[in-house]
């Protein structure tokens, strides 16, 4: 009988260690976290995280953090590209969106770190009411200075937190550690972590030759 449990318990260990982490620490609480999914996916250097289906109000869909998601190595000083698919959701907001990296790895989203949002791919309100859809683009370039190794990313699609009724405004800037101010704020939105690996070259890049051997060929990043 203790051989049956222990074999149970073996078995369920690599399930615990790849499920998704619903706590933020060590970084903020993103504030718009107990709503349904608003996000259909996030394509990194060609590697696409998807969030699932698309909510409906009254559906909660709590924040949750990527921690087992891999993306393609960002190498400092190199461009990445990212694109972010959303949902024509049936209410008047969020229709704002943000990504941020925390590039100097200090466990908060710096406003320098703010790559990605309406006002610098878009230029408008995110779609809602069965609007067309359709992807959002950027190009981005890694700091020289970033930090190296697995950092945090924080995708937000959120509101309009003193007034979410409020006409789309090209110069609201949405906060990764939101309070409420306003009416309704706490239906409005949804946040989603995950990691970036930043390296400063590109290694072991296995290639074959015309005569079918492999060959091993490093890729240096100056």
């Amino acid at each position: 009988m203790k051989k049956i449990i222990y074999l149970i318990g073996l078995l369920a260990l690599p399930a615990l260690s790849f499920s998704q982490i619903s706590n933020p620490a060590p970084y903020c609480d993103p504030g718009f976290d107990i709503n349904y999914n608003m996000i259909d996916n996030i394509v990194v250097k060609g590697s696409s995280l998807n969030f699932g289906a698309q909510g409906s109000f009254g559906s909660i869909n709590t924040y949750l953090y990527y921690n087992t998601t891999t993306f393609p190595d960002f190498v400092i000083g190199d461009t990445a590209s990212i694109e972010l698919n959303v949902f024509a959701v049936n209410d008047i907001e969020p229709i704002y969106f943000a990504l941020w990296i925390d590039f100097d790895q200090s466990n908060t989203f710096d406003p320098g770190e703010l790559v990605m949002q309406n006002s610098n791919t878009i230029n408008a309100a995110l779609p809602n009411f069965g609007a067309a859809v359709t992807p959002i683009n950027k190009i981005i370039t890694i700091p020289s200075g970033a930090s190296l190794g697995n950092t945090r990313a924080r995708l937000m699609r959120g509101s309009n937190v003193t007034d979410p009724f409020a006409p789309y405004d090209n110069n609201l800037i949405l906060d990764p550690c939101p309070t409420a101010t306003g009416m309704g704020f706490g239906f409005l939105g949804c946040t989603y972590d995950f990691d970036i690996n930043i390296v400063n070259e590109i290694t072991s890049a296995i290639l074959k030759n015309n005569f079918g051997s492999e060959f091993s060929l490093s890729l240096i990043h100056i």
